[in-house]
């Protein structure tokens, strides 16, 4: 079974880090520990992209992030919607952002266009 919603989250998420110049590589269907791969220059991201739940539970994907072999430098992140927020868990430096939806909406729509 499809989730929509899910799929609709990752997509935003690689509209908004394409607008940041990154390169994204989304991993349809995705069962694995990334949903995106994002990378730059000087940077490459593995994302899991989740919609918040009052019955759900990160820590498998976060342990699944956690275990993926590839290099130490690589930035692992858990992105959540939560509402009509969202938030970045970077998790090798245990950082909290919070992203701006208005920002993100109009960096999404600059990639569309």
């Amino acid at each position: 079974m499809v989730n929509k919603t899910g799929t609709v989250w990752e997509y935003a998420c690689r509209d908004y880090l394409q607008a940041m110049g990154l390169t994204v590589l989304r991993a349809a269907g995705s069962h694995g520990a990334a949903d995106l791969i994002a990378w730059d220059e000087k940077d490459v991201l593995l994302i899991q992209c989740k919609k918040e739940s009052v019955k759900k539970s990160y820590g498998g994907d976060v342990r699944r992030l956690r275990e993926m072999v590839c290099p130490k430098e690589w930035r692992r992140q858990l992105w959540v919607k939560s509402g009509r927020g969202a938030y970045i868990y970077d998790l090798g430096d245990n950082i909290t952002s919070e992203i701006d939806m208005k920002i993100m909406r109009g960096k999404s729509r600059e990639v569309k266009e």
